[in-house]
């Protein structure tokens, strides 16, 4: 007489594990290396995230494509002058973008604010040049979430390339991390060098939220493993409104030109500036390459930072069934 027998496997996907990667789950971790992109991306079009990649609250990633021949998701195989010839810390693809009186990058909508608490903010990029013609005294935004102010914590992570030639009190061809208090009150940290250009660079930076003690909140700024400095932020401060401080990345109304055009929501730009929304005319884009991005909830140590490590999420598992007859 047979038997059926009837048993599952659980096949497990081993992955090879980094020793220097975290294993913290971020907020928002992108790594390009999904295969199923298209090599070329256009306005309109969305990047979707692959099963190796994080969104938490992340509703869409929309590209954005402004007067330039559109964004690539693909292996670095430039000439090393005005793209990189080899792959970031991440290995794989990359974000290539190509800016200088053209913007391109991608807008990542979130479904709603990130409220106060600590956050760490990471990216792996490489830079054709630290004075890019074309753009805002020479502005390169990699992390973009500046506009509008108000009762919120906006910033942003750029280069700076001849801001000192008009007038500005940052230094020339560096890199800084820029926030602003509800009241419009500026607050920079300026990388302690000029910025290396077209080799690969990681920055970090830290908001320190104190719970106990809003006034007295504060944010660190590192460069390829080296702190650059920290800053005071007071986060009782209060906008136009008089309202409160109460959440972190604006939101943004309906923009009369660019991604999504006629279509509001909390987002931030990622290689580009969220200001070409409002002004046609104000190119901050990156000329270059992003290897990773990551988002972390929490105020993170150097011992913690995800990249350039990069991020091992649970491997995916298969389930397969089989009947047997004996």
């Amino acid at each position: 007489m047979k038997k059926l027998l009837t048993f599952s496997i659980i096949i497990v996907t081993l992955l090879l594990l980094s020793t220097t990667a975290s294993f913290a789950d971020p907020l928002i971790y992108l790594d390009f290396d999904g295969a199923y992109h298209p090599s070329v991306l256009q306005s309109g079009d969305q990047y979707f995230l692959d099963w190796s990649e994080r969104g938490t609250s992340v509703t869409a990633v929309w590209v954005e494509v402004l007067n330039g021949d559109g964004v690539e998701i693909k292996a670095p195989d430039g000439d090393g002058i005005n793209a990189p010839a080899t792959s970031g810390p991440q290995g794989g693809k990359a974000m290539v973008i190509d800016s200088g009186g053209k913007e391109e990058g991608l807008n990542i909508e979130m479904s709603g604010p990130y409220h106060p608490g600590d956050y760490t903010v990471e990216i792996c990029f490489w830079t054709a040049t630290n004075n890019i013609s074309g753009n805002t005294v020479g502005l390169q935004d990699l992390w973009s979430s500046d506009w509008p102010t108000g009762d919120v914590l906006t910033n942003c992570l750029r280069i700076i390339g001849n801001a000192g030639g008009v007038g500005r009190p940052q230094d020339d061809r560096h890199i800084e991390m820029v926030c602003w208090e509800a009241d419009g009150n500026e607050i920079r940290i300026e990388s302690l060098a000029e910025i290396t250009p077209q080799v690969w660079h990681t920055a970090q930076f830290v908001f320190d939220y104190n719970e106990s003690d809003p006034a007295n909140c504060s944010f660190s700024f590192y460069l390829d493993g080296t702190l650059q400095g920290t800053a005071s932020y007071d986060a009782t401060k209060t906008g136009g409104t008089g309202e409160a401080f109460t959440r972190f990345w604006p939101v943004w109304g309906t923009p009369a030109t660019g991604c999504r055009a006629g279509i509001g929501g909390w987002r931030f730009g990622l290689g580009c500036s969220m200001n070409r929304l409002i002004n046609g005319s104000d190119n901050r884009g990156l000329q270059g390459a992003i290897d990773a991005f990551c988002i972390s909830q929490g105020a993170l140590d150097p011992s913690e930072f995800v990249l350039p490590g990069g991020f091992n999420p649970p491997p995916p598992t298969s389930a397969y069934s089989w009947e047997l007859y004996e």
